[in-house]
């Protein structure tokens, strides 16, 4: 049986190393995100894109859930998603907004659209992207940061919910990567030595989707680091992340 896998912000570096792993496995490929030139780019590199549509899902979701309305969806890959660097009471309500509706609501609701008729079918999977700073809070990152806790309690529990049901649900928390479009506004300076390969960590997200693991942090070095703070008082998290982020944000 050939399955059928949406990816969410495809045209972004790591959308797209999401698209070529999956075509790699032989699974159809629908892609969507907000450049069409790409899409259709994409549409024609990368062997068995099925269609694509071109859609800003913080906007509206409408033009996706209509594309695939007749469409099984068997994996969902939530990648779609944006990062602001600015203190809270600096930062526009615009972007503020932006992060909320992209990176919780339409998750969320592209969850619950895909998930009932995985349940029904008794097979599926959904792979959401968060990142580590899921884990801790993040100072200069705090919107991001907590919607990506979010996105992290929701897949948890979701996977949870989907037990023994044939569904599986992943959170792959990756740490900053090499990509494209990449600014002091959106993402904090670290030396190029620290950040992630995309297309390592999408294969990485891919084969922990497949086999049923729920929580992927794709390089150990990162995993060893959430491992270890996992049980540090949460002030003392709060500080150390605030030292980082300044002076990340003065490099």
């Amino acid at each position: 049986m050939t399955l059928t896998a949406l990816v969410t912000g495809a045209t972004s570096t790591l959308g797209e190393a999401f698209a070529r792993s999956l075509a790699a496995r032989e699974i159809r490929l629908i892609l969507t995100g907000r450049h069409e030139g790409k899409l259709s780019e994409l549409s024609t590199s990368i062997p068995g894109v099925d269609s694509f549509v071109p859609c800003d899902l913080a906007v509206d979701l409408s033009p996706v859930l209509e594309h695939t309305r007749h469409t099984s969806i068997d994996i969902l890959v939530n990648n779609a998603g944006v990062s602001r660097v600015a203190h809270f009471h600096h930062m526009p309500t615009t972007d503020i907004d932006e992060q909320i509706q992209l990176n919780i609501l339409a998750l969320t609701r592209l969850c619950r659209h895909y998930l009932p008729p995985m349940i029904e079918r008794g097979h599926g999977r959904i792979l959401n992207v968060a990142s580590i700073a899921a884990f801790h809070p993040f100072p200069n990152l705090s919107v991001y940061a907590a919607s990506k806790a979010y996105v992290l309690s929701l897949s948890e529990s979701l996977a949870e919910e989907c037990n023994r049901s044939g569904v599986g649900v992943t959170c792959l928390c990756p740490g900053n990567m090499a990509t494209e479009g990449q600014s002091p506004d959106t993402h904090l300076s670290v030396p190029d030595f620290l950040k992630l390969d995309p297309v390592v960590v999408a294969d990485t997200g891919i084969e922990s989707l497949m086999s049923g693991e729920i929580i992927c942090i794709p390089d150990k070095v990162h995993a060893a680091a959430v491992a270890a703070t996992q049980h540090q008082p949460r002030w003392l998290m709060r500080r150390l992340a605030g030292i980082a982020t300044r002076l990340t944000r003065s490099t």
